[in-house]
């Protein structure tokens, strides 16, 4: 069963991948405004897989500073409250949290833990989601992607490529800073939304492949997968 979980979410990540929009290029050559051959494709995982690389960063981070306060400092209020930790089986250094935020954004068990506590079901998939979207749409910021970032990168090139028909080469000379304005309008329509719903796509994709078992955990089944069908 997670052999087979794992293939579909193998295949889901692949054919989630091939989603794109195309947006109309213009390439100004001579005075004369001319289609681009190539429209700008942009996918679905605009961001990649850069949120679920932050979100597995940040949990990471959080579930070692928790587990490290709570050994210490097991009855204290604000560290109860990021997360109460109990150790798995019975095994010491193998522990589990059963309690705080940590409990609330780490994936249940099995169906029994979501069907128990399914505020806590609920709390995750809206977490998974929420987080994978945030750090999608500051990735893009960090990275230089953003539609403002994409318009000025465009319109530096020899010749000029922009988004805009109407647009010319007198115009953009007279005012680059209009012409850039213009051409973020256009694709402020695509880059955020892709990135958020990208975002929101990957987390899903993970929350699915947790409560179906698959090998592994949600996240580095999305991050294997994604990186091989990226390079491949």
């Amino acid at each position: 069963t997670s052999i087979f979980a794992t293939a579909v979410i193998f295949f889901l990540v692949v054919w989630l991948q091939r989603w794109r929009v195309s947006v109309p290029r213009y390439v100004i050559q001579q005075s004369r405004v001319m289609e681009h051959p190539e429209p700008l494709r942009i996918r679905l995982f605009y961001a990649s897989n850069m949120p679920i690389i932050l979100q597995g960063a940040l949990m990471a981070n959080l579930f070692f500073f928790s587990q490290l306060m709570f050994r210490r400092m097991p009855e204290n209020p604000l560290v109860r409250l990021l997360g109460i930790w109990s150790d798995e089986g019975g095994q010491a250094g193998r522990s589990r949290p059963t309690g705080g935020m940590s409990y609330y954004i780490s994936a249940p068990g099995d169906v029994q833990e979501m069907v128990m506590d399914p505020f806590r079901t609920v709390f995750y998939i809206v977490y998974m989601l929420f987080i994978c979207a945030l750090f999608a749409s500051l990735w893009i910021m960090v990275s230089g992607t953003t539609s403002q970032k994409v318009a000025e990168q465009h319109l530096s090139q020899e010749p000029p490529v922009v988004f805009v028909r109407a647009l010319t080469e007198d115009g953009i000379k007279r005012n680059k800073g209009k012409a850039v304005e213009s051409m973020k309008s256009v694709l402020d329509r695509y880059i955020p939304t892709a990135a958020r719903l990208g975002g929101m796509a990957i987390g899903a994709l993970s929350v699915l492949s947790d409560f179906m078992g698959a090998r592994g955990s949600g996240t580095s089944i999305l991050l294997a997968v994604t990186i091989i069908d990226e390079y491949a």
